[in-house]
């Protein structure tokens, strides 16, 4: 057995019985409604979108943290900067919601309204959002 064989990847995703368990940061991970005998690029996929929408919401908190620290240094009064901080917070969580429960419930629908998945959602909200 060559030494190749014997070595893991220590960011592969371990296979569980019902889905893939798709890692987003240190000791958190989201069980995929997707199982290992799919399609790898779905998994790919999924994975690409966790991780987007992880980084995007740690981001995004990071910088209202920061934002909300300032205007409170410098004695802000203005609500509407406030407002803003909350709702690209709440846009962020939105983003990260859809995402882990589009990967979740292999996109089930969103809504009753129409035919959009979580999936569609996550990737609407998230276009809107980097506008």
């Amino acid at each position: 057995m060559s030494t190749a064989e014997t070595v893991k990847n220590p960011m592969s995703e371990p296979v569980s019985v019902d889905g893939v368990e798709i890692p987003l940061m240190m000791g958190m991970s989201v069980k995929s409604g997707w199982t290992q005998a799919d399609n790898q690029e779905i998994l790919r996929l999924s994975t690409t979108v966790l991780k987007l929408a992880t980084f995007n919401f740690l981001l995004t908190f990071v910088g209202v943290i920061i934002g909300l620290a300032i205007g409170i240094a410098v004695g802000l009064k203005d609500g509407g900067f406030y407002t803003m901080m909350v709702v690209l917070l709440l846009l962020a969580f939105l983003v990260l919601r859809c995402g882990v429960v589009g990967v979740k419930t292999r996109n089930e629908k969103c809504c009753g309204c129409c035919c959009c998945g979580y999936l569609k959602a996550f990737f609407i909200i998230y276009v809107i959002f980097c506008l």
